[in-house]
Order: C-alpha cells, then structure tokens, then sequence
C-alpha cells in the first residue's frame, strides 16, 4: 500500500491492466483489512478476489492458495513491483512467458538467458551476487492452469516455496517454450530509496 505518485502498488498495477483482465486476485497477508477495505469487490470495474496466504510461506505458495479461483490463463505480478503496461500487452500475447531487465545481479538473482528467437534457455540463480550485469527474471508471468500440476519447490534452507523455481521445472519437465519479453521499465519498490526513484522516474514519464 505504498504511494507513489498518488496511487499505492496495487493500483499502479490494476490501472496498468488491459480491459480484457476483469478479474483481479489479491493474495493477503499483511495489512489485509487495509486492502480489502481499500478495493472492496469491485475496482475499477473489475472483480475483486481476496485469498488470504495465511502464514507466508514464499511466492510459489500464494499463487497455489488462488489455484481454486483460477479457471483459465492468468497474469502473475509480485505485490511490490510497478510493471509497464507495456510489457503486461506484450506477455498477454505468448501461451507462456515472462519478462527480464537487464540489470547488476545482486545475492540472490535469478539470472536468464535465452535463444536466438528470445525464448528461454536457462535459469541459474546467483546467490552470491556476482554476475556482473545479467537479464534478471522480473516476475512478471504469463501462465497456463497446468503450472498447477506441478508440485511446488521448496527453496534451499527456507521453509518457503518459490514460484520461479516451480516454473522452471514444469517447463524442464514438460518441454514448454517460455517466451521473454526485454522489459521497458520496471520498478521494484522494496526501500524508501526505491521509493523515491520510482516517483523521480514516473514523474519524467508524466
């Protein structure tokens, strides 16, 4: 709930949605009365759902609490990321697909490189930070209701479930081609730093 720019991250990502998304699931943890009280069941002239995750068990484990809200293809956005409405249209058109940006890796990165036709090739997490400048995986999906027969993977010394590495390996073990799309702007909003670069860069965009 954030404000940047007089919108908090939520409604910078719904407001950047296509009218053909008229479904929006809020996956709820913290400060869930605020959000709900916020966007009731209707925003925007779309849907609201609200699963609350109960404990927060890692990014793989949310998008599984909504698989019974889930009916076909879907978008999946991390709740503190402003994504360019752009790069939503772009993934929208691919079965499956993702988005990077080319940035420095940091511990913890998820590195990516793909093919001559811009489909995924590989995913090797950094945990050490050292890669230098690297296409790093942005989180935000495009994805088919299969990923759900998939069992979720459990990152190394956390009781957590990561939803990358779940799709890395439903595509490894099924052969899906994941498109990537080269991001146009991206802003992810985890310290009062972030903040105020997101609100300088938003602003010269007008």
């Amino acid at each position: 709930m954030f404000v940047v720019r007089g919108k908090n991250l939520i409604q910078h990502k719904i407001d950047r949605l296509p009218r053909e998304v008229d479904e929006v699931i809020l996956i709820v943890h913290h400060q869930k009365e605020v959000i709900m009280d916020f966007f009731r069941d209707v925003y925007d002239g779309r849907k609201i759902t609200y699963v609350d995750q109960g404990e927060p068990l890692g990014t793989g484990h949310a998008l599984y609490k909504a698989k019974p809200f889930i009916k076909g293809d879907f978008l999946s956005m991390m709740g503190d990321d402003i994504y360019d409405e752009r790069d939503i249209v772009d993934v929208m058109k691919y079965p499956w697909a993702m988005t990077v940006s080319k940035t420095e890796s940091f511990p913890g990165t998820l590195e990516i490189t793909t093919d001559a036709e811009d489909f995924l090739e590989d995913a090797v997490f950094d945990d050490e930070g050292t890669a230098g400048e690297i296409l790093l995986d942005i989180c935000l999906y495009k994805l088919q209701r299969d990923i759900f027969n998939t069992p979720l993977v459990k990152l190394n010394n956390k009781n957590e479930w990561g939803l990358p590495h779940t799709i890395f390996k439903f595509l490894k073990d099924t052969n899906t081609k994941m498109k990537v799309i080269r991001s146009k702007s991206w802003h992810k909003i985890n310290s009062p730093d972030n903040l105020e670069q997101a609100e300088v860069a938003l602003k010269a965009l007008g």
